[in-house]
């Protein structure tokens, strides 16, 4: 399920919509010595360095929460970063876009990053998440499949909140029923609702309100 897919589409291509792995790796290497008592000492120090190594995977336990990362967005990371975005957009909208990725990836650069700033989220270097805002609205956001309900989107929500003038407004579908209930967890309140003529699907538009404001 998808965390958000936001876009209008309104443009010629329009706004077209978004593995945890923890890998542990231990090699511990027993050079073999004439001398059996140095070898001794070896296999001694290998075992004392692997139980401080176990002790420490204890203490973090088994499900130690991932370290994520939000960074800009740099030009080297279009490929993966739009990747995510068509398996994004087709697994929360449950279409398939027959478009060529290139096609999409030209769309980024012409119409999404010039207009709005981009953050990306890393976690071991690997693109999970991004959003693009202005100070006015959020145009994409999306998260990775494998990495939903890990709180990505709302780590990013968050960031466009922050950095908005004290309002924000955006388009997702109607029948993406994971992220209308995701922006509504958000203070996002419905207040349109369209028809978008390239997929030819229904779409809502959100509005967020910083509270405090007349």
């Amino acid at each position: 399920m998808q965390v958000a897919s936001i876009e209008r589409l309104e443009h010629s291509y329009a706004f077209r919509e978004v593995f945890d792995s923890v890998v542990i790796s231990c090699r511990v290497q027993l050079r073999h010595s004439a001398s059996a008592r140095s070898g001794s000492r070896v296999r001694r120090g290998a075992s004392a360095s692997w139980r401080r190594w176990a002790a420490s995977e204890r203490a973090a336990g088994p499900h130690a929460a991932p370290v994520d990362t939000i960074v800009p967005y740099q030009p080297e990371m279009l490929q993966p970063l739009v990747d995510l975005w068509r398996e994004s957009f087709e697994h929360g909208v449950r279409v398939t876009d027959p478009h060529p990725i290139e096609e999409q990836r030209q769309y980024f650069v012409d119409h999404v990053a010039p207009y709005c700033e981009v953050s990306v989220v890393l976690r071991d270097a690997a693109i999970v998440g991004f959003v693009a805002v202005d100070a006015e609205s959020i145009s994409q956001l999306h998260v990775r499949v494998g990495c939903l309900r890990q709180d990505i989107g709302s780590r990013l929500v968050e960031l466009a909140k922050s950095r908005s003038s004290w309002s924000l407004w955006l388009f997702t579908f109607a029948r993406d029923a994971v992220a209308r209930r995701f922006y509504e967890a958000q203070g996002f309140v419905a207040i349109a609702h369209g028809f978008e003529p390239t997929w030819r699907l229904e779409d809502v538009k959100y509005r967020w309100e910083r509270p405090g404001n007349i």
